[in-house]
């Protein structure tokens, strides 16, 4: 995952970006190590920070498709679902397109 490239490059911190998004420091961290799973919720509001496209913080070299974990399942709207869905849907679409 390119998540620490970016953050650099916008010249964020981790204190900044987690504090933004709603998340502990040290789960950033583990994130973007590759520690802990990137959940769709987080993807989404990370690219929106970094007003980035979400497929450019992955690294897609591996799995060749992308299934989103959902954190709070329970709790996720069914807009919020579908949202997701969308995105997962956009990712593996470029995936599809990048593999040809």
């Amino acid at each position: 995952m390119r998540l620490k490239e970016v953050r650099e490059e916008k010249g964020l911190s981790q204190k900044d970006v987690a504090e933004k998004i709603g998340v502990n420091r040290v789960t950033l961290s583990n994130i973007e190590n590759g520690k802990r799973k990137l959940d769709a919720v987080t993807l989404y509001k990370l690219s929106k920070l970094y007003n980035v496209d979400p497929y450019k913080l992955m690294d897609y070299k591996e799995p060749e498709t992308v299934k989103f974990a959902y954190r709070d399942k329970d709790n996720i709207t069914v807009e919020a679902k579908n949202k997701l869905k969308i995105i997962e849907k956009y990712i593996n679409k470029i995936i599809e397109l990048e593999n040809l």
